[in-house]
């Protein structure tokens, strides 16, 4: 969990089947490595840099780190997601995150807005977040051309719809899907030709 533009706390969080416990001693960690880029600030936007800005041990549970340069929202962890761990932040931020998706979706790496949708959609399967969240966050969407987010988004929403079967919001929710991905549909097409690439074909 990341809170707070300047003082950030850090926190890991067990899973059920990892082996431990936050009062168990049989419980192992693993280094982390902590990268961080802001959306539109040239002094620390930098989504091409992978170097850890720091690490949090196998030790250490919850970090806090006064981080001076980000001073202003929105901001991402986790750089082009080379980490092998998932990211959640206060409301501040995730609204941030959405307005800048919706205002200008390239100022974000193509991995990360990938990684913003399949994290929040996760955390909102295990009830850490707010459906909100991952809605909010997939308005952009009608703008995107890249297959990777698009598919990360996709991959929970066919989830969520199938939860939806039987319920009568289904089909107000199709209708929002469809308003997410005509605009894809259009460019694609639904019969593969040689005029898109491996990605766009593999998304169609």
């Amino acid at each position: 969990m990341v809170t707070d533009e300047e003082e950030v706390e850090t926190t890991t969080s067990a899973s059920e089947d990892d082996g431990g416990d936050d009062d168990d001693d049989s419980f192992f960690g693993w280094w982390i490595p902590v990268s961080y880029s802001t959306v539109g600030d040239p002094a620390v936007d930098d989504f091409q840099s992978l170097q850890p800005r720091f690490f949090m041990t196998p030790e250490e549970r919850t970090l806090e780190a006064r981080l001076d340069d980000l001073e202003e929202e929105p901001f991402v962890f986790n750089v082009q997601q080379t980490g092998f761990y998932r990211v959640n932040y206060d409301d501040s931020n995730w609204r941030a995150l959405a307005e800048a998706l919706v205002g200008d979706h390239s100022a974000v790496h193509m991995l990360n807005r990938a990684q913003l949708l399949d994290d929040s959609y996760s955390l909102a399967e295990a009830s850490t977040v707010d459906y909100s969240v991952p809605l909010s966050l997939s308005e952009y969407l009608p703008s995107e051309l890249e297959a990777v987010p698009i598919y990360a988004a996709m991959v929970h929403l066919m989830r969520l719809g199938d939860e939806l079967r039987f319920s009568d919001s289904l089909a107000g929710f199709r209708d929002y899907v469809d308003a997410l991905t005509d605009a894809s549909v259009e460019r694609l097409g639904i019969d593969e030709t040689d005029e898109f690439d491996f990605m766009d074909n593999w998304l169609r």
